[in-house]
């Protein structure tokens, strides 16, 4: 579980549900379960704010007080303990933002091609790093605001105040996290210096631009490959009628190939080169 005080200061303290619902801080009836893990102590995504006195009261025998916006070393403990590997350079200019069932060597990878591709040195890297399937699949599905939220957004708040243009491109499930992270905006932030561009991804466009307008983050678009079947959960109807036809019909002309979500595919894409280099 963690709080999260009104200070805005970054400050989030860890503590056991049974501490959380003494406290009266959450209600048994707002806890949704998550695979391994129990979600945040805000109901459905929407935040709640402690006080700063309820915070202070908080730092109890089980507890652990995690400063992630000033102290790297607290940044550090949270970020490898919720399994986050944030690499934001100051000098840099584009961020790749991993989808699932993706380690860090697999986004150094991605993060190189887009450099090359573009020109680009020291490419940072948001990567949310894969628990394995069934993990990664639960943490998609769960409702509730969890650290790496917050940690993620930690990290934009970061690039926004190199006070520069910084263009994250979020593939895949990099989307979800990055729609999930606006929910940790608790005090209503604009990272006006970043750009977004949405590619492979399994989240309609609709959602993820309202996500980068509430962040005040100049939205690219989005780029979606045909063939690709993780794009198609934006459009359950259209993706349940390709798999009824590939399934039941045996029909020839419908494949579902998940190499065609590989981001590399993406990278020779002519509309997400225009909208790359036209931002």
């Amino acid at each position: 579980m963690v709080a999260r005080d009104s200070r805005n200061n970054g400050i989030l303290v860890e503590i056991t549900l049974e501490e959380a619902i003494q406290k009266g801080l959450v209600k048994k009836e707002y806890i949704a379960p998550r695979y391994e893990r129990i979600g945040l102590i805000f109901p459905g995504k929407e935040p709640v704010v402690i006080s700063n006195e309820e915070a202070d009261n908080l730092v109890l025998s089980s507890s652990q007080v995690l400063d992630v916006r000033n102290d790297t070393n607290d940044r550090a403990i949270a970020e490898q303990k919720y399994g986050l590997n944030l690499y934001l350079p100051a000098n840099t200019k584009l961020v790749f933002q991993n989808g699932v069932w993706n380690t860090y060597s697999q986004a150094q990878e991605s993060a190189k091609a887009l450099g090359e591709t573009f020109n680009q040195n020291d490419v940072g890297i948001i990567n949310n790093e894969t628990e394995g399937a069934i993990s990664d699949l639960a943490e998609i599905i769960g409702t509730n605001l969890d650290v790496k939220d917050i940690l993620v957004f930690e990290g934009y708040r970061k690039l926004n105040d190199e006070n520069k243009k910084v263009t994250i491109v979020a593939h895949s499930r990099g989307n979800h996290d990055f729609t999930d992270a606006e929910k940790a905006n608790f005090y209503g932030e604009k990272l006006n210096h970043l750009n977004l561009i949405s590619v492979g991804s399994p989240v309609h466009n609709d959602v993820v631009e309202k996500s980068a307008n509430s962040l005040g983050i100049t939205y690219l678009g989005q780029i979606s490959n045909n063939k690709d079947p993780i794009t198609k959960v934006a459009d359950l109807k259209k993706l349940g009628h390709d798999l009824f036809n590939s399934i039941f019909l045996n029909d020839k002309d419908v494949i579902i190939n998940f190499d065609d979500h590989e981001f590399n595919n993406y990278l020779t894409n002519p509309e997400f080169k225009m909208r790359m280099r036209g931002k």
